[in-house]
């Protein structure tokens, strides 16, 4: 098998594998925020002893504007504590993809699509700190303040690095052994399940979260919360239908 079957197969074992990957975003928004705010509200516990209130859901603030999510932590705790969090994640995937020899199709799928999420949190939140340039105000240009430019510089490379590392390693992943059959469209019900949890969890920290600052009735937050309705709604249709269509 030459790379770019190795690197096909990894990605794509079957275009509905990738259909699917699409069809799981507003789901994979939702775990990767609340893993992000997550990490922040455990930062928050250990330096405080109390567990702030998070918002994991996109929304508009009257103080800083767009927001994937907030943790209301006061500035207490680690605040570079997500991207340190993320990169322990992504150190964990890279190795269970190079040794571990996981047969499950559901389960390479599922582990597949939360690495994508890690890798797009720690790009996304580290971009700028490329150029030693992360803004004073995100946790990635705050911790800057602690470690300096050259620090920031070198660290936000470093994690670059280590995601686009996956065109190397790739070739060595021992997945290349052991090719389950590919999948169709109805074999993806209990990840359609495990997305419908994702995003009705999403709907119900958007309901019940409230702040002064979140303004609810802005269109950002409107928007995500008909995107995570409409996803709830196709996950759940097809976890129903895929019962009459496998039986």
């Amino acid at each position: 098998m030459n790379y770019g079957e190795r690197l096909r197969n990894f990605w794509a074992p079957s275009w509905w594998t990738v259909g699917w990957m699409l069809l799981g975003l507003p789901a994979l928004y939702f775990w990767q925020t609340l893993i992000h705010e997550g990490s922040h509200a455990m930062a928050a516990l250990f330096a405080s002893g109390d567990f702030p209130k998070i918002a994991p859901y996109a929304h508009v603030s009257d103080t800083a504007g767009f927001r994937n999510g907030v943790t209301f932590t006061g500035g207490e705790g680690f605040i570079a504590m997500p991207q340190f969090v993320g990169l322990g994640l992504l150190l964990v995937f890279t190795a269970l993809f190079i040794w571990a020899p996981i047969r499950s199709r559901a389960a390479r799928f599922m582990l597949v699509f939360l690495y994508v999420g890690v890798c797009i949190d720690l790009l996304y939140n580290t971009v700028k700190g490329l150029w030693g340039d992360p803004g004073p105000f995100s946790d990635w240009g705050k911790f800057q303040a602690d470690i300096g430019d050259a620090g920031i510089i070198v660290l936000s490379w470093l994690i670059w690095l280590l995601v686009f590392s996956h065109f190397l390693w790739v070739y060595f992943s021992v997945w290349r052994n052991d090719i389950p059959p590919a999948a169709g469209f109805w074999d993806f019900r209990w990840i359609s399940l495990s997305f419908a949890l994702a995003s009705l969890s999403g709907l119900l920290f958007a309901a019940i979260v409230e702040d002064p600052s979140i303004d609810k009735g802005h269109g950002v937050f409107i928007t995500y919360v008909i995107l995570q309705a409409v996803a709830l709604l196709g996950y759940s249709t097809y976890f129903g239908l895929s019962f009459r269509e496998q039986s």
